[in-house]
This record gives C-alpha cells, sequence and structure tokens, in this order.
C-alpha cells in the first residue's frame, strides 16, 4: 500500500510516537538534534558541579509534569553531555513504576531512597538523581512510608516545591537535598520589547531549519522530491509554508498568548505534537488524494481544509490546545475595515487580483494561482469562502 513516507518521518514529532519517549541508557542522533538547551539544565548542571565538588552525599530531585523533558535532560547528561556530571550518580527516572508485581510504585521509591531516609542520612552513601512528577512527589512524602522520610518532607516544604511559588534555585551546602523545579521556569521571557519565545522558536527552528543533521528536511528533499503527489500534497506544502521564519515567530507567540491568558501548562512533548497537527490534517490519506486529483473541484475542498492556516484555527477535538487556539481565529476579530474588506471580497465577480496577491508568495500558491484553479474558486462559493 502507497504512503506518504514525508509524513511518516514527521510522525516522530507525536506524543504517541515511541520518540517520545526518552530511554535514560540512550540518547541516538535524533535526540541529540533535537536538544535545546533550558534555563533549567543551565541551572541543574551547575548545582551539580557544586555537588561534585563539595563530595556532600547528595539526593537531587529533578521535578515536574509528565512531558516537560525531565527524562530528556537526564538522558542527555548522562550520554551526551562531555562533563560526564551524572557520572557517579543513580539515575531514579520514573518514579511512577514498580519494581516487583508485590510493590507499589510508591514502595519501590521507598526502597530505592533508603539511603536518604532520616536514620540513614548521615551514613555514606551514593548520589541519587530523581526525575519525579510534582504529584508522585507529594503523593510519597503523604504517605505511609514518607513517615521515615521526615527530614525530606520539611525540605520539599520549606522550599515550596509543591507550590506555584517561583522559588531561587540556590545550592544548599548543608543539606543533603538539592532541587530543579521545570515548574519555576517559563518557555518565554518578558523585557521592555514585550515577549520573547526564545525556547518554542528554538523548537521549531530545529523541525524546519534546512540543516544536513535534520532528519525532517532531509525527508523533505528527498521523499518529495520522487512523490508523484508532490506538488499537490499539503503536507509538503504546510512544510514549506512554516519554513518562514515568521511564521514560526508567529505560531510561538500564539502559544505563548495561551500560556499567559489560558494558563495551559505546555510541554516540550506538547509543543512538538502541536507542530505535527498544523503540518498534517488528522483527515490526511496519501491514497485519498492520488485518487481526487481527477476532480480539481473535490480535491481544491481536501486542500484548503488541511493547509496549515485552517489546521490552526479550524480544527476541532484534535488536541485541548487546538480548541484553544480556536478563539485566537483572525476571522473572529471584527473591526469596520475587516467588516469592508468581507463585503468587499464576496460582492466582487472578479477576485483574480486580491487571491493572487495574498497567495503569490507562499507556498500554496503554487496550487491555488493557477489560471484554471482561480476560474474554479470563482465559480464555486465554498472554494471562495475557503480561501477567504
Amino acid at each position: 500500500m502507497a504512503s506518504c513516507k514525508f509524513s511518516n518521518e514527521l510522525n516522530r514529532l507525536r506524543k504517541s510516537s515511541s520518540d517520545s519517549i526518552d530511554d535514560i541508557e540512550e540518547f541516538d542522533s535524533f535526540k541529540k538534534y533535537m536538544h535545546v538547551v533550558r534555563t533549567a539544565e543551565v541551572d541543574l548542571k551547575e548545582l551539580l558541579r557544586k555537588i561534585n565538588a563539595s563530595g556532600k552525599k547528595t539526593l537531587v530531585l529533578l521535578c515536574g509534569s509528565a512531558g516537560d523533558g525531565k527524562s530528556h535532560l537526564l538522558s542527555y547528561l548522562k550520554n551526551a553531555d562531555e562533563e560526564k556530571l551524572l557520572e557517579k550518580y543513580h539515575v531514579y527516572n520514573d518514579a511512577t513504576e514498580s519494581s516487583s508485581p508485590s510493590k507499589t510504585a510508591i514502595e519501590t521509591l521507598s526502597d530505592f531512597l533508603t539511603p536518604y531516609k532520616d536514620e540513614n542520612l548521615q551514613e555514606p552513601g551514593q548520589n541519587i538523581i530523581l526525575a519525579i512528577n510534582l504529584g508522585v512527589l507529594s503523593n510519597f512524602i503523604e504517605s505511609e512510608y514518607g513517615a521515615s522520610f521526615r527530614l525530606l518532607k520539611k525540605y520539599v516544604e520549606q522550599n515550596h516545591i509543591l507550590t506555584t511559588q517561583v522559588n531561587k534555585k540556590e545550592y544548599d551546602e548543608n543539606s543533603h537535598f538539592q532541587h530543579v523545579s521545570f515548574s519555576d521556569y517559563h518557555m518565554y521571557s518578558l523585557s521592555a520589547d514585550g515577549v520573547h519565545a526564545g525556547y518554542m522558536e528554538r523548537i521549531l527552528e530545529k523541525v524546519f531549519h534546512p540543516r544536513e543533521e535534520n532528519l525532517f528536511y532531509q525527508s523533505y528533499l528527498k521523499s518529495c522530491s520522487s512523490c508523484p503527489l508532490s506538488q499537490k500534497c499539503p503536507v509538503k506544502k504546510n512544510y514549506e509554508y512554516m519554513r518562514k521564519t515568521e511564521r514560526q515567530r508567529f505560531v510561538a507567540e500564539l502559544l505563548v498568548k495561551t500560556t499567559i491568558q489560558d494558563k495551559v501548562i505546555l510541554t516540550t512533548r506538547e509543543i512538538l505534537n502541536f507542530v505535527y497537527n498544523i503540518l498534517i490534517s488528522r483527515d490526511f490519506s496519501y491514497e485519498k488524494f492520488q485518487k481526487i486529483l481527477s476532480n480539481e473541484s473535490e480535491y481544491l475542498k481536501e486542500f484548503l481544509k488541511q493547509i496549515t492556516p485552517a489546521l490552526l484555527f479550524d480544527s476541532t477535538d484534535v488536541t485541548v490546545l487546538m480548541n484553544i487556539l480556536k478563539k485566537y481565529d483572525p476571522l473572529l476579530s471584527r473591526s469596520e475595515h475587516a467588516d469592508e474588506d468581507a463585503i468587499s471580497y464576496y460582492v466582487r465577480a472578479d477576485i483574480s487580483s486580491e487571491i493572487m496577491k495574498a497567495f503569490a508568495e507562499n507556498a500554496f500558491g503554487d496550487v491555488i494561482c493557477d489560471v484554471d484553479v482561480i476560474k474554479k474558486i470563482k465559480n464555486d462559493k465554498v472554494l471562495k469562502a475557503s480561501i477567504y
């Protein structure tokens, strides 16, 4: 059965992809390429340097939410970072799993942290770095096993790790416990010039930048060049459309808006999944497009439903994030100028110049600015509305 090799490669961005799960024991070339340095990484590395220099037995808590990058960061530090800061640490990545069918995850965690029980805290032992979700940490210190870790509980409470309060990431030389929490960091920064979505923009750049090591770009070059659907494919056109830096910046700033105005908690995994969803419609089918190419009106209607601007603002129940983004659809912004513009467009018999002007400078123009296509758009109310 024929399939789109390029869309198969982009599938690596999805939350359901095996690439979204990080194995602490390996860090392949794809993950190395996709790695983006964050402030949390910089602070954790500085913390580890101080711990290593002190020689003090230490439990490091790497806290946050599911999908925010804890496992990825640990995998990177363990396998790819040149400083080898985790060389003498016992790394515990998944505090939600049990080591035995007869034990709960909390009991397994308690056993693993035995050297850091109150009674053992002053005894010699190996340093541990523990990646743990905030909910699991809360459940652990409040469980029956938490009674043996009162000093750990005290540290968690004194540093407000389980609250929304943003804390300073400072090394406490008197403590056997240290922490870095992803919840203390934003994916954007604020300045006198406005919002800067630096981290999100760098993630998007990883997907779209024309680098030799960018597997997505290389697949776009190789797979699309030999594909019979190439010049008519919405996935290929969407990728080309999003290669423009200003469009990546627009999308990144749109995501920042959801975190500030809608209180959406975005993780790296969610952002990559979102990128996939604005490139490939859940209705995309290579075989379907091949079949409808001979019916230009049907093809155009399907094509226009599956281009990035439509996926960005017209998608329903794909993800919670996509549902929220619908409220920022530019068509919902009413003004006298916008109303006049709409009326002018819909009553005008010949909209050729408007279409040429709007699409001449983007990837979709290769399909839409064809003379025969424009004629069909002028004579089909559904197509005319979709274009607007």
